[in-house]
């Protein structure tokens, strides 16, 4: 199990298997700490060569833009010839989903989950039963 710090926030690969790695991603993410972000990421994708990269983002605090394109641009690389890895958000924390509800992206990532997100004057898209 390896952690990389990156500022505030973490990346730890919480579990692997032949097929899928599944990578936790704690704290907060930004400006400041996208660089490690991104190598964190890149590094499980060609070390490990998973047909799934599984972000577990639940545990996230804060997550800006900068990092949020990070995160499509793993999906990009993810999806090249010789790698045809799939990358999906796991447990995507509430400032995580909003700020892909905010920028109309939600569409286009794999969402497996999100977490208690409630978009002003929208439905519930949690996924939980509302009332």
């Amino acid at each position: 199990m390896s952690v990389q710090q990156s500022g505030d926030g973490q990346v730890r690969v919480a579990e692997c298997t032949p097929e899928t790695v599944t990578v936790a991603l704690t704290g907060d993410f930004d400006l400041s700490n996208v660089a490690r972000l991104r190598q964190a990421l890149d590094a499980v994708l060609t070390e490990r060569h998973p047909r799934v990269l599984v972000v577990d983002a639940a545990a996230v605090g804060f997550f800006d833009c900068a990092s949020l394109r990070s995160l499509l641009e793993l999906r990009d690389r993810a999806r090249a010839p010789g790698l045809d890895c799939q990358v999906v958000i796991s447990a995507a924390s509430s400032p995580l989903t909003r700020l892909l509800d905010l920028l109309d992206l939600l569409d286009l990532v794999d969402l497996v989950e999100m977490l208690d997100y409630r978009p002003a004057g929208g439905p519930d898209r949690s996924g939980e039963p509302s009332g």
